[in-house]
């Protein structure tokens, strides 16, 4: 609480007290003792202050576009942030600094996240700026720091008020083609009776012209060709049947791993909301199915505007899922998650309320213990060496401090803070899930000791095979099921796949394959182009690349040449126009009906 200032006051004040007391002088005294008395009274006062504005602040933020308040963010588009910091007391604070925690998911475009001045009654500190989304997700806004002071510099507190607010960043708006949507300028709707499937149904838009047969219902003849023929002719009239596509997206493990806005599943999630999009202009149906190792969740085909909203949200909500894995490294993410929870969480981790033993260390090795009590001598030699090496007494205080917050944070059950404390596995994994839920990147690793891959998933083959199985079980004729799904990793595993595909063309439905590719690689046809001997001895981080993409080539040829022996279509999600190629598929539905 102490600034360095108030330590020198504090020093020079005893020293003049000392001296008066050494000397006798009674001015030099009474000079002194008034400056001791006036200093406890400034920091009584302060102390006092910020005791009854501590858990009293009220953060209000606002977020806006040009059109006023909004709930909902889009991907790209720029928006302003406005917030407010509010004290119910009446004595208020003289001087306050105020600083917004900003979003790892957002860049700021301009303003300012920090302000400071008086707090009082009635008149807030506010903050306005501007940011721009630039991944899709739901972004956490946590609340704001602030740093009290007084206005001689002698005492601060520092702390944070804790105002969590959640908000979709939704994927880019797109038009009947796929593309991002501009300014409106026509009706995207089409007229009546186009997009529709031309066979005999119950629409009004004529088709044919037949003639009568019995059982026909009377309203049906058209009266006035008859009369010309001198026979009885029906009206047949369109049918309304729309098409439909189901889209399977992969939200496993193996598309997650990436930066914001960089990983695979962004990408899956960018095609999967520009689809539905397109195909709800075109009044068409679209379903969508979300798996990961261990689950599918399916929503049923629909084409209402509530319909492509929900499909939206459940994509915003899974473009942003962290990888996680327990064979993560401690000494990696045991200080990010620490210096994290003591930024955002200083309550939790304050001395009175989490407490960390003097001999924590020493209470976990019991035969040390043991021996301390017949051999003092060992004893004082191992206390001597404990504390000259503190650093893995700190990474234990550090340990036992973040398994009793994430406890409490948690909710686990008792015996919690001794199962994260033993259970490596247990605590790198609920500490990955804090740090994922506050949009807090983290570094993890790609391979275990084997050298196996950690993020491949092969749990998700079997879960999709069951969910497009399910999905023809319960589908329609001329159907299109898109299946957006990573297979570099699993090119030995396709075979429950490949046989539920084989399940759906045999319904007489439509399969298509869209590949993720790895960020930062380039696509199947430039990287086979751009391959080329190693000439001499090339450096190592080139050399390692080369290889790498060489090892995903294979695997896209060898996942293409599965597909292609079933007649379908695989195609790279970062090669040529993956939304046009799915649209085109639909209108060859679309024409396959006209010509039945």
């Amino acid at each position: 609480m102490f600034t360095p200032r108030a330590w020198w006051f504090l020093f020079a004040t005893l020293l003049l007290v000392a001296a008066a007391v050494i000397t006798h002088h009674p001015v030099i005294g009474f000079l002194a003792f008034t400056l001791l008395l006036w200093f406890l009274g400034q920091w009584l006062v302060f102390a006092v202050r910020w005791r009854a504005c501590e858990r009293r602040f009220v953060v209000r933020r606002e977020l806006r576009d040009e059109r006023g308040p909004v709930n909902a963010l889009w991907a790209g588009h720029t928006f302003a942030i406005n917030v407010e910091l509010h004290t119910p007391n009446r004595t208020g604070l003289a001087h306050v600094a105020v600083a917004d925690w900003l979003p790892f998911a957002v860049e700021q475009v301009s303003g300012a996240t920090t302000t400071d001045g008086p707090l009082r009654l009635g008149r807030p500190l506010r903050l306005s700026y501007r940011v721009r989304c630039t991944a899709v997700g739901p972004v956490r806004f946590e609340g704001v720091k602030i740093q009290i002071a007084d206005l001689h510099g002698f005492f601060s507190h520092a702390t944070f008020v804790s105002a969590p607010l959640i908000r979709r960043v939704l994927p880019v708006l797109a038009d009947a083609k796929g593309h991002a949507a501009t300014t409106k300028r026509h009706n995207l709707l089409p007229p009546p009776g186009v997009h529709r499937h031309l066979r005999a149904g119950s629409g009004s838009e004529l088709l044919d012209l037949r003639d009568y047969l019995p059982g026909d219902p009377p309203k049906t003849i058209a009266w006035k060709i008859s009369a010309r023929r001198d026979k009885l002719i029906t009206k047949e009239y369109e049918s309304e049947v729309p098409l439909r596509c189901t889209l399977f997206v992969d939200t496993s493990n193996s598309v997650r791993v990436g930066g914001p806005g960089q990983s695979a599943l962004t990408g899956c999630v960018q095609i999967a909301a520009a689809v539905a999009q397109a195909n709800a202009a075109a009044r068409d149906l679209t379903g969508m199915c979300l798996f990961d190792e261990e689950r599918a969740t399916r929503i049923r085909p629909a084409r209402t505007a509530s319909h492509v909203a929900a499909l939206l949200n459940q994509l915003a909500d899974a473009a942003r899922l962290p990888p996680a894995t327990g064979q993560a490294r401690m000494s990696d993410l045991l200080p990010l998650g620490y210096s994290f929870a003591q930024e955002i969480y200083p309550d939790m981790l304050r001395p009175p309320l989490n407490t960390t033993p003097a001999l924590l260390g020493w209470s976990l090795r019991g035969p040390r213990l043991f021996l301390a009590l017949f051999v003092p001598f060992y004893a004082l030699l191992s206390l001597v060496v404990y504390f000259l090496l503190g650093g893995r007494r700190r990474r234990l205080a550090w340990r036992k401090r973040l398994a009793a917050f994430l406890a409490a944070h948690y909710l686990l059950a008792p015996g919690g803070l001794g199962l994260l404390l033993h259970d490596d596995e247990y605590f790198l994994l609920l500490l990955q899930r804090l740090l994922a839920e506050h949009d807090v990147p983290y570094p993890l690793p790609f391979y275990d000791r084997r050298g196996r891959y950690l993020f491949a998933a092969p749990g998700k083959i079997d879960v999709l095979a069951r969910g497009l199985v399910e999905a023809v079980s319960r589908g329609h004729d001329n159907e299109l099921f898109v299946l957006l799904v990573d297979l570099l990793e699993l090119t030995d595993r396709l075979e429950p796949l490949l046989r539920a595909v084989r399940v759906a063309l045999a319904r007489h439905h439509q399969v298509l394959v869209v590949c993720p590719w790895p960020p930062g690689m380039a696509p199947p046809e430039e990287s086979s182009a751009a391959s080329a001997p190693l000439g001499g001895v090339p450096d190592a981080p080139n050399a390692v690349r080369q290889l790498t993409a060489e090892r995903f080539q294979r695997a896209f040829e060898h996942v293409r040449q599965s597909f292609a022996r079933l007649g379908v279509s695989v195609l790279c999600a970062r090669s040529g126009d993956p939304v046009g190629l799915i649209l085109r598929r639909l209108e060859r539905l679309r024409l396959a009906g006209r010509r039945r």
